[in-house]
């Protein structure tokens, strides 16, 4: 384990009190300097109407990872989650020097960097790379964690309490990196894996898992996909903890990403349809947004949301509003999208200042063209979302700013909260806000 100090700054900022009133709690984010390592954690407080910034980029703290692993200095955050009102975790975006994950206290100004190696368990030798995103079990304190064995293309997945004792639950064989996410709803705990791309090359009968492979073998599908390419779909892995059986789902198309849930009967699960090749993703159709029912302690697919234009969904947030259930989500580059989760039908959609994705013969077309030019990222850069406590307004990240969308009269709020610029982060500031979490 590796120890390192933080520095925190406050500022204050004000908004319209009706929407202070309906979050009624912290909202955290964060944004990445110039080193992917070494975040800075924000935290909105509607409450005192405060920004707390928790800095981890000080001098002494680049020493000592360069020191202790240079390599690490690339690994990018992917989600925190906290357990308790102390502080928080922050787990790494798939990458192959993700081997660690991080606890913040801010009361303390500290930061552990922790380990496979550091968990009590005689098996924590064996723990590399680790999982990408967690939620903790409702009623329990203690998170769920993938970590891919050095050994083998084995994923353990573990509980892990406050003072690092790990329980292993399960193993995933074949998994050759470690789960995108990993969520549990009762006797179930369900994976995610994120940048697997199977297909199979249908002259050749040759195999593939990933996109990359497909480029050395002279397909480069950032244009097009030949048609005897044969996309496989999309993989859930179930595991039910009472009977000690593991099950793989398919779903319609890859990857899968992340999961919510009503937290009593239904969990909702995403499809990107991308993969990522080349630092870029090529999409190659609509997202999709699954709901499963938990019959028997099983996942039950009831039905799956899909729409012409909206493609990602990077995140979904279920929420309740006025007695109807809804679940937010974000359609790539600059859409709100609103789906009735009874139903699983549109609801409605706001784009943010201008409608970029109608109008056009092939969306999925356009859609990749300005992800691989960069023409409207560097604009709305909107990779989260939020939902208040009361479900009437929707917090969406900007790069240099929060903005709320309120639900209830379908229009954007005139007033949103300014982050400050700072030179030590780069032009593309809070580029990398992703999967906010709401604190306790």
């Amino acid at each position: 384990m590796i120890k390192l100090n933080t520095k925190t700054e406050v500022q204050k900022f004000d908004i319209h009190q009706d929407v202070c009133d309906s979050f009624q709690k912290k909202i955290m984010f964060y944004t990445t300097p110039s080193y992917e390592f070494f975040t800075m954690f924000c935290i909105l407080d509607f409450q005192d109407k405060t920004l707390t910034m928790i800095r981890t980029d000080t001098d002494e703290n680049i020493k000592a990872i360069k020191e202790y692993d240079e390599e690490l200095l690339g690994m990018t955050s992917h989600s925190v989650t906290a357990l308790n009102s102390e502080g928080f975790y922050c787990m790494p975006f798939n990458r192959v020097y993700s081997r660690c994950f991080r606890y913040i206290h801010p009361k303390t100004n500290t930061m552990n960097v922790i380990f496979g190696h550091d968990l009590k368990h005689p098996d924590s030798k064996y723990w590399g790379r680790v999982s990408a995103s967690f939620q903790k079990p409702i009623g329990e304190e203690h998170l769920l964690i993938g970590f891919l064995r050095n050994d083998s293309n084995v994923v353990d997945v573990v509980k892990v309490d406050e003072d690092l004792n790990a329980t292993k639950l399960y193993s995933i064989p074949d998994m050759v990196e470690p789960p995108h996410e990993l969520a549990q709803f009762g006797s179930l705990i369900v994976a995610t894996s994120f940048h697997v791309f199977k297909c199979r090359d249908m002259k050749a009968d040759k195999f593939y898992q990933y996109a990359d492979q497909l480029l050395a073998d002279g397909y480069d599908i950032r244009e097009s996909i030949p048609d005897h390419i044969k996309i496989y779909p999309g993989e859930l892995y179930s595991y039910n903890i009472d009977k000690n059986e593991m099950q793989r789902i398919e779903v319609d198309c890859p990857p899968t990403a992340h999961f919510d849930s009503d937290r009593k009967q239904y969990l909702f699960s995403s499809a990107h349809n991308l993969t990522a090749l080349g630092g870029k993703y090529y999409f190659t159709g609509p997202a999709e947004i699954t709901k499963w029912d938990t019959v028997e302690n099983q996942l039950v697919k009831v039905s799956t949301f899909r729409h012409k234009e909206v493609f990602r969904c990077t995140t979904h947030v279920y929420f309740e509003y006025e007695g109807n259930k809804y679940l937010s989500t974000i359609g790539y580059p600059n859409r709100l999208v609103f789906i009735n989760a009874d139903t699983m039908e549109l609801d409605h959609y706001h784009d943010l200042e201008e409608n970029l994705l109608s109008g056009h013969d092939d969306p999925q077309e356009f859609v990749n063209k300005i992800h691989r030019t960069n023409s409207v990222i560097d604009k709305y850069c909107l990779n989260d979302i939020n939902v208040s406590s009361d479900g009437r307004y929707v917090i969406y990240f900007e790069k240099d700013k929060a903005k709320f969308y309120d639900f209830k009269n379908k229009e954007d709020v005139e007033q949103y909260i300014s982050f400050p610029s700072d030179p030590a982060y780069k032009d593309d500031l809070f580029r990398t806000i992703l999967h906010t979490a709401i604190l306790r």
